[in-house]
């Protein structure tokens, strides 16, 4: 197993200060709330960060921002969360570098640290899949990272500075120093998002407050950063989830990938399509099937509820029979395992068609980072509590569930990567439609509120509550 220093970097909650400009942008301030003198387009090329050469990137070069509107039930409320998109693939023909980072300056302080920029993420394969005849690796998928707008305030454009360099910024000098560039401005997208009740059939008590956007990255960081690694994954298949289907389709896509990276070598040959579909489609679709297995109740692609996890043989939804029930039909060799890390006891795991076994009773980063390692297919669910009680108590307002391709750790602190689909399918004027939201999503995984739970992201109100891998034995 991989020696991990995590070495837990501190965060601080902050608001970025931000003014309002004449046409509606948000001009760069200092900490007093005055638009800095100067604020222009970068030149571009080369700059010297205290011994660190960086690259400054404009609008167009790779870097996106957006801001996020939720959708809750029948409405949708523009919120606090900002969001940035990098795209390796454009970054590197912008700059000709293959790899590096990029940091994101949002008025007075960093809002995004050494997100990676990656167009050959087979040198970051695991040992266990290096013979493996992989299909696509997915590596032009676009990394996203969130942030604190500061508040919900309709944003058309932003001054950032954003800045690549070829390897991660460690020192406060550098950041400092680099502080000094001038700024740029770049359009801000209004990005829809659902907040599905999700990972269960517990009935959440309405959409209540916006989730809080997560902690931005402080500017006091200490001296110097812990250093970067990551083992990844190929993200061949991330397939579009109907509303609340989230279960089925991070399972869909953990299969799909051990289908794509596996089938030749150890022969996992599920025969469905990567498409999607959701219950009594009649399609081929491993969504479809997935979902009768599990027996969600749904009845078209925009009303469906969560799914449960345990079997309890009366009809109601579960996901550890609906999986192991799948993946059955492609065990003749009694080569498939699961692993369970979280949320359930051990009697859920009785009588079910493949081999289950609960590691722990609270997911850990070094457990799922192992499955890495492995080349499981990895699901991962979080459970949200944006509400509290008269009596200050956290209350569940739902859950997500999402496929985790890569590990690592940035600057000493723990990171994952997932696959997700952000904007389910759901009424666009009145009418069911199809929609698209997927991305690739780089989160934080620490326990920063104390409670024993590794928290999603940098966000107190979100909790990893289970975490699931299937592997399949040489």
């Amino acid at each position: 197993m991989r020696l991990r220093n995590i070495a837990l970097m501190s965060t601080l909650c902050a608001s970025t200060a931000l003014a309002q400009s004449a046409d509606g942008s948000d001009m760069p301030s200092d900490p007093t709330g005055a638009p800095i003198a100067g604020a222009a387009e970068p030149t571009g090329g080369p700059v010297a960060g205290a011994g660190l050469a960086v690259s400054p990137l404009q609008a167009g070069d790779g870097v996106e921002l957006g801001q996020v509107v939720f959708e809750t039930g029948a409405d949708a409320q523009r919120s606090a969360w900002g969001r940035i998109e990098v795209d390796p693939v454009l970054i590197s023909r912008t700059l000709g570098e293959p790899a590096g980072f990029v940091n994101v300056r949002l008025g007075g302080e960093w809002v995004a640290l050494n997100v990676p920029v990656d167009t050959q993420p087979r040198d970051s394969f695991p040992r266990a899949i290096a013979d493996a005849e992989v299909v696509d690796d997915g590596g032009s998928l676009p990394v996203v990272t969130y942030f604190d707008l500061g508040s919900s305030r309709l944003r058309r454009s932003l001054y950032a500075t954003a800045v690549f360099s070829t390897d991660p910024i460690m020192h406060r000098a550098d950041f400092e120093n680099l502080g000094s560039l001038p700024a740029t401005r770049f359009r801000v997208a209004q990005v829809r998002q659902t907040l599905p009740f999700g990972a269960d059939d517990i009935v959440a008590p309405g959409p209540g407050p916006l989730p809080p956007p997560p902690q931005n990255p402080s500017v006091t960081l200490p001296e110097p950063l812990q250093g970067y690694w990551a083992v990844t994954l190929p993200n061949p298949v991330n397939i579009e989830s109907a509303r609340n289907q989230c279960v089925p389709i991070a399972a869909a896509n953990a299969l799909m990938y051990l289908r794509q990276t596996f089938g030749a070598s150890r022969g996992f040959s599920a025969p469905h399509t990567a498409t999607r579909g959701v219950r009594d489609g009649g399609t081929f679709s491993i969504a479809e099937e997935l979902d009768e297995r599990m027996l969600r109740p749904a009845n078209g692609i925009c009303s469906g509820s969560g799914t449960g996890y345990c079997p309890d043989f009366i009809g109601d939804s579960s996901l550890y029979a609906g999986i192991t029930s799948y993946l059955s039909l492609w065990n003749d060799a009694d080569r498939l395992n699961i692993r369970v890390q979280g949320s359930q006891n051990s009697g859920c795991f009785g009588g079910l068609p493949v081999d289950t076994v609960q590691d722990a009773p609270q997911v850990t980063f070094d457990w799922l980072c192992d499955r890495v390692e492995e080349g499981a297919g990895i699901t991962l669910t979080y459970s949200r509590y944006d509400q509290t009680d008269w009596l200050g108590n956290e209350v569940y307002t739902g859950a997500h569930a999402i496929r985790v391709h890569a590990c690592g750790v940035m600057g000493g602190r723990p990171f994952i990567r997932v696959l997700n689909d952000t904007m389910q399918d759901g009424q666009v004027d009145g009418l069911c439609a199809e929609r698209a939201g997927l991305e690739s999503q780089q989160v934080f995984v620490e326990d920063i509120d104390n409670d024993g739970r590794l928290n999603y992201g940098d966000n107190q109100r979100w909790e990893i509550v289970q975490a699931m891998a299937i592997t399949i034995d040489p």
